[in-house]
């Protein structure tokens, strides 16, 4: 087992490298992620792919996603599902499985201690 930092890029490159599958799960999603996995989909067809995400308010608020990438998917008839509360990340593609731990861009109060430190970053 191992650890390894990853970047939105690294996230699309792992989804546009997939042949035969791709499971997103995580707390929200960016535009370039959506882009990368509308991508997979034409390629692959529409049931490769499968899409769990927190499209709740509070989440987008906090800076897990944007609204503006899930309505991208849904409009490329991509079938986003909700997991309200979900705050860890995991992406598989094809037979290998990356776990992905983020923190929102911000933070909500009771994280102000740590906002220039920690929180006002992306961590995965």
């Amino acid at each position: 087992m191992w650890f390894l930092g990853l970047k939105v890029e690294r996230i699309c490159e792992e989804i546009n490298s997939a042949k035969r599958r791709v499971i997103y799960v995580a707390p929200g999603i960016r535009k370039t992620v959506s882009e990368a996995i509308i991508k997979t989909v034409t390629r692959l067809g529409p049931d490769s792919t499968t899409v769990i995400v927190d499209c709740d308010e509070t989440s987008c608020r906090l800076g897990y996603g944007d609204t503006e990438a899930i309505k991208l998917l849904t409009s490329k008839g991509v079938i986003v599902r909700q997991s309200k509360g979900l705050r860890f990340g995991l992406l598989i593609c094809d037979d290998r499985g990356l776990v992905i731990f983020t923190c929102g861009v911000v933070c909500g109060e009771r994280y102000s201690k740590y906002r220039n430190s920690q929180c006002n970053r992306s961590c995965a």
